[in-house]
């Protein structure tokens, strides 16, 4: 049997321990129920950083992932398709260890709901790609995706948008379909949960050497998205798309043509992501 939660195992003694000292010394004032304050301090440290207790056991014994998201890794996904064997295995186990270590909810109905698991691995599997070169692949404190069913407003942005990098509250927000959409078919649309992913790390990384392209035009990037830039504003709903974010989301969506476009940034990308991706022929 897999464990999903040591902490909640570690709980265990402590909460028994506690039991017991309460139900032997309650009643008769003893001096003795003061011991129940052992127990009860571990529960709290536990409770305090249970998080961490999880991801380190997780770290070391991994969940399998669900066979459906495993397919689907290995017919659709371009990028875990190029890895060797060895790294195909720390893909899935970053992305297994990445759906216990993060909340995802629905919003924006009555009540939060659950998204189905194999949606998030989906999406998160964007997340895992963008940092497997990294050691960090949970993205720092960007520890909240919240999915909405349809474009959304916030109080940020108050017009209907479907993504947001939110870096004050270190949270990612996405329309759940555009999201899948634009993950199945990176070249038809545009891939929104990439984006605010790749949005997340130039927060995280601000001092890495990023190409200079805020002074690029779109041309380049038009031709690998299929899409002027203004058809992903009009249906993304933002004000403005991240030309940097945009590049590194060019990068891994077609991995030969962006290389023939942006030699020089390609280079320092490959370098940035600690990735050799991008020279590997793999998109068709």
């Amino acid at each position: 049997m897999k464990i999903h939660s040591f902490s909640k195992l570690l709980s265990i003694p402590f909460i028994l321990a506690a039991s017991v000292i309460f139900i032997t010394f309650f009643g008769d004032r003893s001096e003795h129920l003061v011991w129940m304050g052992v127990p009860v301090f571990f529960l709290i440290m536990i409770y305090i950083g249970h998080g961490d207790i999880d991801y380190w056991w997780l770290k070391k014994n991994p969940i399998p992932l669900d066979q459906k998201i495993v397919d689907w890794l290995h017919k659709f996904h371009d990028f875990f398709k190029s890895l060797s064997p060895s790294d195909k295995k720390e893909f899935e186990d970053r992305l297994s260890n990445y759906l216990f270590a993060r909340e995802s909810l629905s919003v924006g109905a009555k009540e939060m709901v659950e998204v189905p698991h194999d949606l998030k691995a989906f999406i998160f599997s964007q997340c895992i790609m963008l940092t497997f070169g990294q050691d960090d692949f949970l993205l720092g404190d960007f520890d909240r995706i919240y999915f909405y069913r349809h474009p959304f407003p916030t109080r940020r942005y108050p017009q209907l948008h479907t993504f947001e990098c939110e870096k004050e509250d270190k949270m990612i927000i996405l329309s759940l379909d555009e999201a899948i959409y634009g993950v199945v078919n990176p070249k038809k649309s545009y891939n929104i949960a990439l984006h605010a992913y790749a949005e997340a790390y130039i927060h995280l990384y601000p001092a890495k050497t990023y190409p200079i392209v805020h002074d690029h035009s779109w041309q380049g990037l038009e031709k690998i998205f299929r899409q002027s830039k203004t058809d992903i504003i009009n249906k993304s709903g933002v004000a403005e798309i991240d030309i940097l974010a945009a590049h590194i989301v060019a990068y891994f969506t077609d991995s030969i043509l962006y290389e023939e476009l942006f030699k020089t940034e390609h280079k320092q990308l490959q370098l940035i992501l600690n990735t050799g991706y991008a020279s590997k022929p793999t998109f068709h």
